[in-house]
């Protein structure tokens, strides 16, 4: 369809506008390493069921990490993997990899070298890991007290995401240097895509950016960062007794060597 066709039915000024988000959307993630700028990085996890008896039903953890753009230049995850043929690090793959999972192929010791160079990057470039978990029956309790004072419609997944944006961005928003905030897809999408939050709008380019992983780096370490954190939670007695295998002890050290820069959004 030709800009003609556009223009015949859609106002000018929406038109620019559309086409300005998305060149700039481009833009902002061509440029992540070279803008001065804080870099955010979003990703989920989940842990369906329960594990064991003293765990937790269907917990779901979302999770960000803090990364001055000056730094970003220096994530070498894709140059890492290209050795092994594979098209983006994707934790639960490295760990478990399926039938159909490239990483199926790749030696265990090559894996486990892959987590801790992800440990290393993770440690010496996150300024800062935010987290928040909440397990389906604690939102659905939490959810009930809160329609004390009016109605609540979201459901756990979504009513979670919105808790934990608006806490981050009443962090982000204070800080001296633009913000670039970059979120995992939650579904297949075609483009990265700008979603629109009631308190974002501070964000570069107007609000989260939507991206699939595989070409962002960011996200990739990110994920590695939710992987961590939801082993750690779902396997910390093995790793207290000293039952752990190697992926769940890169974890455990990877939260301890951030320390006191990962903080709980609750």
């Amino acid at each position: 369809m030709t800009l003609r066709f556009w223009e015949a039915r859609f106002p000018p000024r929406l038109i620019a506008t559309l086409y300005f988000m998305m060149i700039n959307i481009k833009d902002i993630l061509s440029n992540l390493g070279n803008a001065d700028s804080i870099l955010i990085f979003c990703d989920d996890s989940d842990i369906q069921g329960q594990p064991n008896p003293n765990f937790v039903p269907d917990l779901r953890v979302l999770c960000a990490i803090k990364i001055d753009s000056a730094n970003y230049n220096n994530l070498d995850i894709s140059k890492q993997i290209a050795r092994f043929g594979v098209p983006e690090f994707h934790a639960t793959e490295v760990v478990n990899p399926n039938s159909n999972s490239t990483w199926r192929s790749v030696k265990y010791e090559d894996r486990i070298k892959i987590f801790e160079h992800m440990k290393l990057l993770l440690t010496r470039y996150a300024v800062k890991v935010y987290y928040c978990y909440v397990s389906k029956n604690q939102y659905d309790d939490l959810r009930k007290k809160a329609e004390e004072i009016g109605s609540v419609r979201a459901q756990h997944k979504a009513g979670l995401k919105r808790v934990f944006l608006r806490s981050l961005f009443e962090r982000l928003r204070t800080l001296s240097k633009p913000v670039v905030l970059v979120m995992d897809q939650g579904k297949n999408i075609n483009e990265p895509k700008i979603e629109s939050w009631e308190g974002g709008e501070f964000l570069e380019g107007g609000g989260p950016i939507v991206a699939d992983s595989s070409l962002v780096q960011g996200l990739q370490l990110a994920d590695f960062a939710a992987y961590s954190i939801t082993r750690y939670v779902r396997s910390r007695e093995k790793i207290e007794s000293g039952n752990a295998n190697q992926f769940e002890t890169i974890a455990a050290e990877t939260l301890a060597n951030l320390g006191q820069r990962v903080e709980s959004l609750l």
